[in-house]
């Protein structure tokens, strides 16, 4: 597994999940439950990255974890982040298991968080909007597209003949990880494996998911 160079909280304890989707499993088939972590994507561009590894309190006591990991946060607001855009949405240590939840009020804010904390030499790319919005931002969907839930195949020209894909929601990213949505996966390219709800990204490649969002 991929870890961390950084030499902070997240570097010591947990686990990146950019190359999850190839560590975490030996085979296509896929649990419904992600040990090591995933994204929630939100369609406003809100993102939640959720960490979950093992907690050894001989190596840092609980306190400690969750003071580096408020002075992380605190430091990349103060340093990078144009709008405090990013927070701590949950800190919980149950059952020898600690679970981080850094939440991201941009796409941006995260490629930043990941591109000064993470790895910087790699390129995140990454967009969350509408079809319409992709297509005017140059995220172009091409090619046939997998229909979820089904062992269907269908062109994105054809698709567009037989419904409005317009208000449906584009997500790319060039990395590799796991992602759930706040609505249901309709359609992905090829490069995008489907469990259930959840989607799983390849590292290095163009990949796209569309999806109708739920208004609650």
């Amino acid at each position: 597994m991929f870890k961390r160079k950084h030499m902070a909280m997240i570097v010591l304890l947990l686990s990146v999940f950019l190359t999850m989707a190839g560590c975490s499993k030996k085979s296509d088939t896929y649990s419904t439950e992600y040990k090591d972590g995933y994204m929630r994507i939100f369609h406003d561009g809100k993102i939640f990255a959720t960490y979950l590894e093992e907690f050894d309190e001989d190596v840092y006591s609980e306190d400690k974890l969750k003071d580096m990991v408020d002075k992380e946060i605190a430091e990349f607001n103060e340093n990078y982040s144009k709008d405090n855009g990013m927070y701590l949405e949950k800190f919980e240590i149950k059952d020898d298991e600690a679970m981080v939840r850094l939440a991201f009020d941009t796409v941006e804010d995260y490629i930043l968080y990941n591109e000064k904390y993470v790895n910087s030499n790699k390129v995140i790319k990454m967009f969350i909007g509408t079809y319409d919005e992709a297509v005017a931002a140059g995220y172009k969907v091409t090619g046939k597209l997998k229909v979820a839930g089904k062992k269907e195949k269908i062109d994105v020209d054809e698709l567009k003949e037989k419904e409005d894909i317009s208000d449906l929601y584009v997500v790319y990213t060039n990395e590799g990880t796991v992602m759930r949505f706040d609505g249901d996966i309709k359609y992905v390219n090829k490069n995008v494996k489907l469990d259930e709800k959840m989607a799983i990204t390849s590292d290095k490649s163009q990949n796209f998911i569309l999806y109708s969002f739920k208004e609650k």
